[in-house]
């Protein structure tokens, strides 16, 4: 994990260069349509999986402090964001999961940022082997194949990124790790852990998300 952030920081000094306060930060909100997200999402660290995501930004608050020598000048986006997420425990399971999220992210002005969300969400597995069959007594009477079973889903994300200009399009670098309980499994609750590697990019035609309410401080 720590090569990702190193990955971000080296990054983003070639957007950061020159700049010395907050004037010369663009908006986190950098059109009117809303960001897409695709990351590996490795659950239990090393089952591969795929995420994708749509922020729907909510609300930005900007805010400048003078100090003696500089200006520290800072971005607060609130965002909700459903996504969809799959990952194979090879031999074992695959799972898809449903999520949304309502997350909070604060921005710097080298537009590096951290981040925390909460989600909600249904998982269903699937199992790739054959589950046996037993009756009252406990004796196995048959085999199936394909059986599956769902989830509430709930979790907690924490995160760190920083956004990049290619050919002055802005790109966001990130990394997460999240903590999802599911609930009912085996009449108890099981605890996972996620660790997810993205890209966000902003489109330029798709969900419109231009109605985002700013204040400034």
């Amino acid at each position: 994990m720590k090569y990702s952030f190193l990955l971000i920081f080296l990054l983003t000094l070639f957007q950061i260069q020159g700049q010395t306060d907050g004037k010369s930060t663009p908006s986190v909100l950098f059109n009117d349509y809303s960001p897409v997200s695709m990351s590996y999402y490795g659950n239990l660290v090393f089952q591969p999986g795929l995420k994708i995501a749509v922020d729907r930004n909510l609300l930005l608050i900007e805010k400048s402090k003078e100090k003696k020598r500089k200006t520290k000048y800072t971005q607060k986006l609130i965002y909700a964001q459903p996504n969809l997420t799959f990952y194979v425990h090879p031999k074992t399971m695959s799972t898809f999961q449903l999520n949304t999220e309502l997350g909070w992210r604060r921005y710097n002005k080298h537009l590096l940022y951290t981040e925390v969300a909460l989600s909600i969400g249904y998982s269903r597995r699937f199992n790739l082997g054959e589950t046996y069959i037993t009756d009252g007594a406990g004796n196995i009477t048959g085999l199936k194949k394909g059986t599956s079973r769902g989830y509430f889903a709930t979790g907690i994300s924490f995160g760190y990124g920083g956004i990049v200009f290619i050919q002055k399009k802005p790109i966001t670098l990130y990394s997460r790790i999240n903590a999802n309980i599911l609930s009912a499994y085996n009449a108890g609750v099981l605890l996972e852990g996620i660790l997810e590697f993205g890209i966000r990019f902003h489109p330029i035609l798709g969900l419109k998300n231009n109605k985002v309410k700013t204040i400034t401080k």
